[in-house]
């Protein structure tokens, strides 16, 4: 279940099915304090599990090649999957550069984006 482990078309379809769940999760800004001061991984994943079931799901599903309302799993499982994802420095990678993405998108008004750099 790790990224290095999609090529291709697969890739792709990877990507795009789990950009915007962990666009959501990484938003977040508890998750992002977490990640910040290098919290234990249960805390992160309690967290995430607490706030963003959907999403938690979304990706699971998505990394096992499943469609999520189609997907199936235990509370074994899905900590371990939730863990896997945290210890993988792939993934972790494109979810902290989502959150960061999201962080940095202009509003899309030009007074607006000036006043910020103003203040």
């Amino acid at each position: 279940m790790r990224l290095s482990d999609y090529e291709n078309e697969e890739a792709i379809e990877l990507l795009a099915d789990i950009l915007e769940p962990a666009s959501k999760i990484m938003s977040d800004k508890k998750i992002e304090a977490l990640f910040r001061k290098k919290a234990m991984p249960m805390e992160i994943v309690t967290e995430v599990l607490k706030n963003h079931k959907k999403e938690t799901v979304e990706v699971v599903a998505a990394l096992h090649r499943e469609n999520p309302k189609d997907y199936k799993f235990t509370v074994v499982t899905l900590v371990n999957d939730v863990l896997d994802i945290l210890n993988d420095p792939e993934l972790t990678k494109v979810f902290s550069l989502q959150g960061q993405m999201q962080e940095s998108q202009p509003s899309g008004s030009a007074t607006e984006n000036t006043e910020e750099k103003e203040k």
